[in-house]
């Protein structure tokens, strides 16, 4: 991710290394190009990016990229977000969240 690219995208060559192994929290939203409520959780995903700052990575996982992942992770329903802290589930969610609900999760998890 670049400092002006918030959200990054992880796949299956990077999850391990972008999700499990990150040394901060990590948000994961696993979602897929055809689901309508995906869509509409991009924008309260770019602005939970946007208020979290350095508190926390976030990425987009695109299911249908690597069906496998998200089955280990039990992703039933998409869109799901799962917070990861130290290579782990810390919480995970499923629907379109508005962002302020995002990030206090996260600041939950953290704190």
């Amino acid at each position: 991710m670049s400092p002006q690219q918030r959200v990054g995208v992880a796949d299956s060559r990077t999850f391990e290394r972008d999700v499990i192994l990150a040394t901060k929290p990590v948000l994961v939203d696993f979602w897929a190009p055809w689901c309508g409520p995906c869509q509409r959780q991009r924008k309260h995903l770019d602005e939970a990016a946007a208020l979290l700052g350095a508190t926390a990575k976030v990425f987009t996982f695109n299911v249908g990229d690597s069906a496998a992942i998200a089955d280990v992770y039990g992703v039933q329903s998409i869109p799901s977000i799962l917070l990861f802290i130290d290579g782990e589930v810390a919480d995970a969610w499923s629907g379109v969240t508005t962002a302020d609900e995002i990030v206090r999760r996260v600041r939950t998890a953290i704190a």
